[in-house]
């Protein structure tokens, strides 16, 4: 029993650690990632190629160039609003955003953790039949089939 605590501790503690370390290196990796995109974003000469893609697009898809154009409007005019029907418009379109938001949010999916080898390998865990507590267990079975002196006289006397 002992050996078996030892055991199932060590590797409890193992796997606290692969975990952790997958974190700091996924953090590592992300963070250097992100400072990469945000380069690559903010260079001029992928401002001017998106330029060019949105023009064509908007060209194609009317609505895309309108949507942008609210988007750029509500932005902008947040401090200057001239009217009640101004300041609904642009409450709409924030709601618009905040829903539109909430779509896209909902569709994302989060990947899930790298698994150890040993995991990996297991493609089903059977926990058919797992007793997490058996001497509970036996506790409250013991006491199910208690039978009194009449109801066994009863059943003797059906049975034979």
């Amino acid at each position: 029993k002992a050996k078996l605590i030892l055991y199932l501790k060590r590797d409890s503690a193992e796997k606290h650690a692969r975990v952790d370390k997958l974190t700091q290196t996924y953090s590592k990796l992300r963070t250097e990632w992100l400072r990469k995109v945000d380069k690559e974003e903010n260079c001029k000469k992928h401002k001017e190629k998106f330029g060019r893609n949105r023009e064509m697009f908007e060209k194609v898809f009317s609505e895309l160039r309108k949507q942008r154009e609210d988007r750029e409007r509500f932005t902008r005019v947040g401090a200057r609003v001239k009217s009640d029907a101004e300041m609904e418009e642009i409450m709409d379109g924030l709601q618009e955003q905040e829903n539109e938001e909430k779509k896209m949010r909902a569709y994302a999916v989060i990947p899930p953790i790298v698994l150890d080898e040993v995991s990996r390998s297991h493609r089903y865990m059977n926990r058919n039949g797992l007793i997490p507590d058996p001497v509970q267990q036996y506790k409250e079975f013991k006491n199910i089939n208690i039978w009194s002196e009449h109801e066994r006289e009863v059943f003797r006397d059906k049975f034979l």
